[in-house]
């Protein structure tokens, strides 16, 4: 169906008719739905996204100060791009600390090639060509051992990225094995969650998110209804204990010539913070060397033993 090889029509009707949650690829892929996420990160009242933006601004220069300090020349593998505003403060810091010394390499991996391209752009629209080079990867971060030749460990340590819902919309023990497979002795994984567990957030009111939730379905011909998209806050979703998630739903749509009902467009997990710490201990077998927050936000800096 497409010249993007991560992205398949019947991959995305099997999920739909196992009744299984649509990928996360699905949402970004296209370049009106990158375009509809984008419109949405910049609506007040998504305060995931406004207190995050605080947060990585604030802490930005500690991290690259500690990783200056423990690890010395690094590159950095994010985990998706998103609109490349709070990735840019981490770059920003790190210029403002070691560039004259060093040289990073910054591997963005993003599904989107609109998202990639934007992203880019407002990255060097804040900070000069040649302070760092940038390895633009276009694919599926959930199959992450395969672009591991794109960026060999070939300094002290690699710092994986994940910002944003990257894993609050993702099946977790799938992206977390991608990262498991290929994160060696000494590297950092910083990663960001949502520990909103009681509020609906903006899910319920805003069109321009239905939109977005509902653009997997229009790669399939499936007429939008605003009416049949639902959403409602569920338990037991995710692998990680004590985690509530928004769902949203679409009522029914008519798919090969078969009716679905209650598809699954996509999922945001809300962690317990102390219960998400456990599992990536547990499951990366990584230590915790620093947290933050800023109100419905958490980030941490892990460290692989």
């Amino acid at each position: 169906m497409d010249s993007n090889k991560w992205i398949s029509l019947q991959e995305l009707k099997d999920a739909i008719f196992d009744n299984q949650v649509i990928p996360m690829k699905y949402l970004y892929y296209t370049d009106e739905a990158s375009r509809y996420w984008q419109e949405i990160c910049k609506k007040p009242d998504y305060t995931f996204f406004m207190n995050s933006k605080i947060l990585l601004k604030e802490v930005s220069e500690e991290i690259i100060a500690f990783l200056d300090e423990t690890s010395g020349e690094f590159d950095i593998i994010s985990l998706g791009i998103g609109n490349g505003i709070k990735i840019t403060y981490l770059l920003e810091s790190f210029c403002a600390r070691m560039y004259r010394n060093n040289m990073i390499d910054f591997y963005p991996i993003e599904i989107s090639p609109l998202m990639m391209k934007n992203a880019l752009d407002y990255i060097h629209s804040k900070i000069s060509i040649g302070k760092f080079n940038v390895v633009p990867v276009i694919g599926d971060f959930n199959f992450l051992k395969r672009f591991a030749f794109v960026y060999p460990h070939k300094k002290t340590s690699n710092l994986f990225v994940c910002l944003g819902n990257s894993i609050g919309n993702s099946s977790e023990n799938l992206l977390m094995n991608a990262v498991k497979n290929v994160i060696c002795p000494g590297d950092f994984f910083l990663v960001e969650i949502n520990t909103d567990l009681e509020s609906m957030g903006l899910f319920s009111e805003s069109e321009i998110n239905n939109l977005h939730n509902f653009s997997p379905l229009k790669l399939l011909g499936v007429e939008y209804e605003n009416e049949r998209i639902k959403y409602s806050l569920v338990e037991n979703e995710s692998v990680v204990r004590k985690t509530k998630s928004v769902l949203a739903e679409y009522g029914s749509a008519i798919i090969d010539g078969i009716e679905v009902k209650d598809i699954k467009l996509s999922i945001v997990h809300r962690y317990a913070k102390n219960e998400f710490c456990n599992y990536i201990k547990e499951f990366m077998g990584m230590e915790i060397v620093e947290e933050w927050s800023c109100s419905n936000v958490m980030l941490y800096l892990f460290k692989k033993s």
